[in-house]
């Protein structure tokens, strides 16, 4: 899973909007042909309007009340891995292309001056943004008590204060802005 923000001169959505939800008009036809760990290239074919099968994990596209000219977004599942590896301006492209098929006939859709987004995956240090405990975490040391210790220093001095939840901590140092 990841997330996405683009951030637009100006908002062109009503100011009292919450986002838009996408709800796919023929989804039933990409679900039924879906396979469990799709290809890139399967995640990269286009549909009738120039947008890749992988733009279909994308959620909807949300307002940040601290933020009025950005919007963000979420991409789960294989096509979250395959988003990590596109370049900015593709990306910006793309989703600027499922923003006009939604909201295209009501509003007109800039291309955003920033993108952001979040490499959960691909991070090193994080590989994944959740993780799943199963019944051997706790022979592992990975419980959730474990986990919600703070990290410390060899000197044994927290990295970060102890009631951070370690993504919403990660993503504030990596988008200090939003």
């Amino acid at each position: 899973m990841d997330k996405i923000f683009l951030e637009f001169s100006s908002a062109w959505w009503p100011e009292d909007s919450l986002g838009f939800n996408l709800v796919w008009d023929d989804c039933c036809k990409v679900n039924d042909n879906w396979i469990p760990d799709p290809p890139q290239a399967v995640l990269l074919q286009e549909d009738s309007a120039g947008i890749p099968i992988w733009c279909r994990s994308l959620l909807g596209f949300y307002t940040l009340k601290q933020h009025p000219t950005t919007l963000f977004t979420w991409v789960t599942g294989p096509p979250a891995d395959l988003m990590e590896t596109l370049d900015n301006d593709k990306l910006k492209a793309e989703l600027v292309k499922v923003l006009q098929k939604f909201v295209g006939s009501v509003f007109q859709v800039p291309t955003p001056v920033r993108i952001l987004r979040s490499d959960w995956k691909s991070n090193g240090l994080i590989r994944g943004s959740y993780s799943f405990r199963t019944i051997h975490s706790e022979e592992k040391a990975a419980s959730a008590s474990h986990l919600a210790e703070p990290i410390v220093t060899k000197q044994k001095k927290p990295v970060s204060p102890s009631l951070h939840y370690p993504s919403f901590h990660l993503s504030q140092n990596l988008f200090p802005i939003i």
